[in-house]
């Protein structure tokens, strides 16, 4: 029973260890991708220029209403260099939201990379798995057995809405560069401008998608060592009772594998709002 149930707590621990089924790729935003939304930033960004001239339209008319009987070259030339100013801003504005998203994608690509579960502790856990499963008997194993299959059902429940996340996650960011081209165009306001924070908020999501492998990272992380150590007590005991004892703490250690995977999804909502309030 040990050797047929070795190799699936070793692969289940693996999923688990991973970045909940999620790689990179998935979550970066590809230049194919930004090519695709191109099309909608073109035609935002003429509306973007229609705003800047409204903008630019109301500001004479209110300077006009109020100082009719005073105009001077520099009532028009504030506002037309503000004008100007603001269409520079929206002729670079794929370069603004461009580097982004670029630092949104390296940021996801150093989580993955820097941030990867230590082998040295997945070959620990797999060599005390292969040392007190070779001898275990029935009934033990099959304490242990249900949680196993459990974890792997979670697991592949889990990836699901991980994959699902990432999806949606990659169409809202994507939608978000499109419509850019409509909120840089309120640079023309000045101190008062919602762009800057528009490329706050921008930021705050592209740094949202490295949260999907670093919860993941970090909830993993809580567990791990704790059942490494929950087997290495196992494999000391020699007595019925005692195995069964350490079991039964293998066991509950286990069942966390069952609600870390739960909580981390339910903390990518809070970890959202935190990026927010950082960046407001």
């Amino acid at each position: 029973m040990g050797k047929i149930l070795t190799p699936m707590m070793v692969w289940v621990l693996k999923q688990l260890m991973s970045s909940g089924g999620l790689d990179a790729n998935d979550i970066m935003i590809s230049q194919k991708m930004v090519n695709m939304v191109k099309q909608i930033w073109d035609y935002f960004a003429l509306l973007g220029i229609g705003f800047s001239i409204i903008y630019f339209l109301m500001e004479i008319n209110r300077k006009y209403a109020f100082e009719a009987t005073d105009l001077t070259i520099k009532t028009f030339a504030v506002p037309f260099i503000k004008l100007v100013a603001s269409i520079g801003v929206l002729s670079k504005g794929g370069t603004i939201i461009g580097t982004l998203v670029e630092l949104g994608n390296d940021f996801i690509q150093f989580s993955y990379s820097e941030f990867k579960p230590e082998q040295a502790v997945f070959n620990d856990l797999t060599a005390s798995l292969n040392r007190i499963m070779g001898g275990m008997g029935f009934f033990v194993a099959l304490i242990l057995i249900i949680p196993c299959l459990a974890c792997w059902i979670i697991t592949v429940v889990c990836q699901l809405i991980w994959k699902y996340k990432a999806l949606g996650f990659k169409i809202e960011l994507l939608f978000r560069v499109g419509i850019s081209p409509i909120a840089l165009a309120d640079v023309y306001s000045g101190q008062n401008s919602q762009a800057i924070r528009w490329c706050k908020s921008l930021l705050a999501t592209v740094l949202y998608g490295a949260s999907f492998i670093l919860v993941y990272k970090l909830g993993h992380a809580l567990v791990v060592e704790e059942l490494k150590e929950k087997m290495e007590q196992f494999a000391k005991f020699s007595s019925i009772g005692d195995t069964i004892d350490a079991a039964w703490d293998m066991l509950t250690c286990m069942l966390s594998f069952l609600v870390i995977p739960i909580a981390e999804i339910g903390c990518i909502s809070a970890i959202r709002t935190a990026l927010k309030e950082a960046l407001a």
